[in-house]
């Protein structure tokens, strides 16, 4: 996995440590996760309303139960993973008529979708809280952790988040 980060321009008067604590979170999925793709992901500052952080994300589909788990069934993946894809129902446990959706990231580490250059995500930043940038000597009390908050708001670009199902009106 690779992540392609974007700034915005108010990148250039954020705090020392803000870009590369970014970017340590960036090597840390990059290295924690083997999927060949690519996301790009818009960092920016000025948020407000009392949020740390929040993401926009695309979404994409529909998707049926049998395609995401034949997706998952093809990539690669550990004995946990086997043993978790061997116990998948069979069909969709959910009635009626539905389908899924899920993030243009996770869609392309599931081969569902291929490569772009689109952007998959835009995370942004509040710029007045007591953020603390480097954890290697604890969380300064009063501050919140920085690094955590970059990689709540990358890992729900990435897909994590409760599920998205599109159900039908004739239910």
């Amino acid at each position: 996995m690779k992540f392609n980060l974007t700034y915005g321009p108010d990148i250039a008067s954020a705090p020392a440590g803000f870009k590369a604590t970014v970017e340590a979170v960036a090597t840390f999925f990059e290295t924690t996760f083997t999927d060949p793709v690519t996301i790009n992901v818009r960092v920016e500052r000025g948020l407000t309303g009392g949020l740390l952080g929040h993401s926009d994300y695309a979404l994409t589909g529909p998707y049926t139960f049998a395609q995401i788990k034949s997706a998952l069934a093809n990539e690669p993946h550990s004995g946990s993973d086997a043993i978790a894809i061997a116990h998948l129902p069979s069909v969709d446990p959910i009635p009626g008529t539905h389908a899924y959706y899920m993030t243009s990231a996770q869609a392309k580490a599931l081969a569902l979708a291929g490569p772009s250059d689109a952007l998959d995500g835009t995370v942004q930043f509040a710029d007045n809280p007591p953020f603390d940038y480097d954890r290697s000597d604890g969380i300064t009390p009063g501050s919140y952790d920085f690094y955590g908050t970059v990689a709540h708001e990358f890992s729900e670009v990435m897909g994590r988040g409760r599920g998205v199902i599109n159900r039908s009106s004739a239910e």
